[in-house]
């Protein structure tokens, strides 16, 4: 059986009213899957900003 990594995608929901991350609220959006970890990072980064958006590691 193939291992199937995933990654979560978060949308911070309050960017206009932050200053640091510390404040952030997060929201998820999507789970992205691939066959490796490194494959899920260049779909994430292909698809999100990396400003208004945050990932978990692949797991």
């Amino acid at each position: 059986m193939k291992k199937v990594y995933r990654l979560a995608v978060y949308e911070i929901v309050n960017f206009d009213e932050i200053e640091t991350l510390e404040g952030a609220e997060y929201e998820l959006v999507n789970v992205i899957e691939g066959s490796t970890p490194g494959e899920c990072l260049k779909k994430a980064a292909a698809l999100y900003d990396t400003d208004r958006f945050a990932w978990t590691y692949a797991y």
